[in-house]
């Protein structure tokens, strides 16, 4: 639900500095926190990867998305 909220299930999706399928805010996280994975943002695996990274590294999990909950 949270992928198709925020892109459309559009892996290529931008949206000023959000990116990929889950829509990854690239100021908090990007290569700060993902380093040079971040080059793969837009591919569908990764992009889920770095969802999933961030849903079990957080206390938040995915309230940090306001969409498609």
């Amino acid at each position: 639900g949270i992928a198709w909220c925020e892109s459309l299930h559009n892996p290529r999706a931008y949206n000023g500095v959000d990116h990929g399928l889950f829509q990854i805010n690239e100021n908090y996280w990007g290569r700060r926190v993902f380093g040079h994975k971040w080059d793969d943002r837009y591919d569908i695996e990764q992009s889920t990867k770095f969802a999933r990274w961030i849903v079990s590294h957080t206390d938040q999990g995915w309230r940090l998305w306001s969409c498609g909950k």
